[in-house]
């Protein structure tokens, strides 16, 4: 769940959400420390920006997010159901297990049109939320190393120093 009013996620999950992209953006520091360029890949939303913005102000990062609509998001989820069928029917078989009734609703929600992920309105919210720097990119149609050269080739349109006072500036969409 999250605070409508504020985005954050609520509970422990809020806490270990948070803590999660506080600690990979440690880890990435370190290595930056050490001269190696570090990547962390998550989906950095309300408190995990934050943490991120705490844990490497004043460090320039190439902050970019890969953003595709709502309905290539709902489809991936949707081209993933077989494959969790199968996951599923091997793990528990006919059993009556919790999980099983969950794919289920995933299964008549994608039918129905709706979210077949629980966390996709939080998502959708907090990505709105965030200040428009970096780079902006909507990944749709593109191969993984179609995503790969355009992000090489406009690395310095993501540069983004945390903690500065360019939060205003728009991002350059890709």
């Amino acid at each position: 769940d999250s605070d409508p009013a504020t985005g954050h996620l609520t509970g422990e999950a809020g806490v270990q959400y948070a803590l999660r992209i506080r600690n990979a953006c440690l880890v990435a520091a370190a290595f930056a420390d050490a001269g190696i360029t570090a990547i962390v890949t998550d989906t950095v939303i309300n408190e995990g920006f934050e943490s991120l913005t705490g844990v490497l102000a004043g460090r320039p990062v190439n902050f970019v997010v890969l953003r595709p609509p709502v309905a290539v998001l709902r489809q991936r989820g949707i081209d993933r159901l077989p494959e969790e069928a199968a996951y599923l029917a091997d793990r528990y078989g006919d059993s009556d297990h919790p999980e099983a009734a969950a794919f289920a609703g995933r299964v008549q929600a994608a039918a129905g049109g709706r979210p077949v992920n629980e966390f996709e309105g939080i998502i959708e919210r907090g990505l709105d939320r965030l200040p428009r720097i970096g780079l902006w990119v909507d990944p749709s149609g593109l191969n993984p190393q179609s995503v790969v050269d355009l992000l090489l080739d406009r690395q310095a349109e993501a540069l983004w120093t945390p903690g500065s006072s360019d939060l205003g500036i728009r991002a350059r969409d890709a």
